[in-house]
């Protein structure tokens, strides 16, 4: 799962972001057995690297997904394609606020296989079970293309309840923490979601989603994980 920093500059200072959105991907796909039992975690890729460097450190893999945003999303198809040409059989997931509400995406870059539209958190769950099981008849809020060469958007939901379990207190980002102790980590913590206004400026405004909050007792205990982990 890719999420890669805004800058460079980690090699200088070493101060990087968590990987908080395909963090919560990953948190949420684990709450399925299904999941779990096909799929093996292989990590998250959080530093902005060469290109090449990033992709000489995957280990053959099946299927890699790409958090993207305004900052990151040219460096992702750099890296995408990258993959596509050493792992033909890998699969790919776009997806976040930089991506497109439509199969746009799929026509314009054939590296790319899966395309997910809005909050992603179910929607990436029920792909991670529909390629295990060769159905995505079940799946939300997605583009993708068919055996065929057509782009099939699926039908697009409003999941209402904030109820995917933290990464931060999953055990998510222990090894990233563990294994480089020499970075400085910053975190997101996300208190709320939706907004009443539409702001045509403002990617929450977009959403069409009255707020939602997430539970006062998940906020703190992530409070206290920042705090543990310095």
């Amino acid at each position: 799962m890719v999420q890669v920093d805004t800058t460079m500059g980690y090699q200088k200072n070493r101060v990087v972001y968590l990987p908080y959105a395909v963090g919560l991907l990953m948190a949420s796909a684990w709450m399925s057995e299904a999941v779990r039992e096909a799929y093996r975690f292989k990590g998250f890729v959080f530093c902005r690297d060469e290109v090449e460097k990033i992709v000489a450190g995957l280990d053959h893999p099946d299927f890699v997904g790409f958090s993207c945003y305004c900052w990151n999303t040219e460096f992702n198809k750099a890296v995408a394609r990258r993959i596509r040409e050493i792992y033909p059989e890998c699969k790919i997931l776009f997806g976040g606020h930089n991506v497109p509400a439509d199969g746009s995406f799929l026509e314009t870059y054939d590296y790319i296989d899966f395309v997910l539209h809005g909050e992603g958190e179910v929607p990436f769950r029920q792909l991670l079970e529909g390629i295990a099981l060769n159905d995505f008849s079940g799946v939300t809020n997605m583009s993708y293309r068919a055996a065929d060469g057509t782009i099939v958007t699926a039908p697009s939901r409003f999941y209402s309840a904030l109820d995917t379990p933290s990464p931060y207190l999953e055990g998510w980002f222990d090894d990233i923490i563990n294994n480089n102790p020499g970075f400085t980590f910053n975190a997101i913590i996300e208190t709320s979601r939706g907004c009443p206004n539409h702001c045509a400026y403002c990617d929450w405004g977009l959403m069409n989603a009255k707020p939602r909050f997430f539970p006062l007792d998940r906020i703190l205990a992530e409070i206290r994980w920042f705090s543990e982990h310095k």
